[in-house]
């Protein structure tokens, strides 16, 4: 393997630009070229690099949620109107809320507040994984998007509830969360979707929290009632 004077990896043919971000390689690129690159050459493709990190880096940053590095609301709404949109598959939206964090943030401190959020993010990264994706909702609220029918949501939600309950939070010790859900299917606008998944948490946060509800469960059951889903915009 050859390489010019600035690093950049060339071999039979072919070179190769590493793009950087967070310290670790996040793209290659390959571009034909037939000789190690010259100098000044070199020095423009760099440039040209960090050009595309910046702009990697700005598309991120857009997305995310500054504290905990989920993908943020913003980025949430954007989804939940492709899924509204296109109907490919059975997919769930589920509303996770920790309980009494007020009390959190005002015995232990706005940085242990912060500390709980972050740790709980990554508990939700780590139990849900490949199966959908996280968002900070707001505040202490979580969203997630899974790419399953209720039963298996239902089962997987309720697993996630059970390690936060057994998790041990520094300083705080064990907290618990409550979660309402919904399948994705006929609401007709994202606002029905989210009114229909804070109906179900809300029911979870006035009936003992620590729950996993589904709306469609609860209103079958007669114990919600149904949202006119003419109303609003």
């Amino acid at each position: 393997r050859s390489q010019s004077s600035d690093m950049l990896p060339w071999h039979d043919g072919k070179l190769w630009l590493p793009v950087h971000q967070f310290g670790d390689i996040v793209e290659l690129i390959e571009m034909p070229c037939q000789h190690p690159l010259q100098p000044e050459q070199a020095a423009f493709l760099l440039g040209v690099l960090r050009i595309h990190a910046n702009y990697l880096q700005l598309l991120y940053e857009a997305e995310r949620d500054m504290l905990t590095g989920l993908l943020n609301r913003r980025k949430f709404d954007t989804r939940l109107y492709e899924l509204l949109a296109n109907r490919d598959g059975e997919h769930v939206l589920a509303l996770i809320d920790i309980d009494h964090f007020k009390p959190i943030n005002d015995n232990y401190g706005h940085i242990v507040g912060d500390e709980v959020l972050l740790l709980t993010a990554g508990l939700l990264l780590r139990h849900i994984g490949q199966q959908g994706q996280v968002y900070r909702y707001g505040g202490e609220e979580f969203a997630v998007l899974l790419q399953h029918n209720t039963s298996h949501a239902r089962q997987t939600l309720d697993l996630l509830r059970q390690q936060i309950a057994q998790h041990d939070f520094p300083q705080v010790g064990h907290l618990t969360i409550s979660i309402g859900f919904v399948e994705i299917d006929q609401q007709g606008l994202p606002a029905h979707v989210v009114e229909e998944a804070d109906k179900a948490l809300y029911y979870a946060k006035e009936h003992g929290r620590n729950a996993v509800y589904g709306y469609h469960e609860l209103l079958l059951q007669g114990l919600i009632s149904q949202h006119d889903s003419n109303d609003g915009g």
